[in-house]
């Protein structure tokens, strides 16, 4: 099916899929970045350290899915840089 979709298709469903994935990437850690930058509940689970960690992760995912030199690139780069100087490793 995807063979038949990517012959018919001017974005073949590789494109398709890797624009999504990126797009969602974004989403969670664009919100996950609020978890971060706010005190987090009494009790709360996690420690931060943890939170960084896992930011720094969905960042890098954005970073590493971009396209070189893109906005998306640039934006995960200087959030990777702030949440690594917050210990996020």
């Amino acid at each position: 099916m995807l063979a038949e979709f990517d012959a018919s298709s001017p974005v073949s469903s590789k494109d398709i899929y890797r624009l999504e994935r990126l797009r969602f990437r974004r989403l969670q850690a664009r919100t996950f970045d609020g978890i971060v930058n706010a005190p987090p509940p009494p009790g709360y689970p996690a420690p931060r350290i943890n939170l960084l960690r896992i930011a720094v992760a969905l960042w890098q995912e954005v970073h590493d899915v971009a396209d070189a030199s893109s906005p998306l690139q640039e934006e995960a780069n200087a959030r990777l840089a702030v949440l690594r100087r917050e210990g996020g490793s």
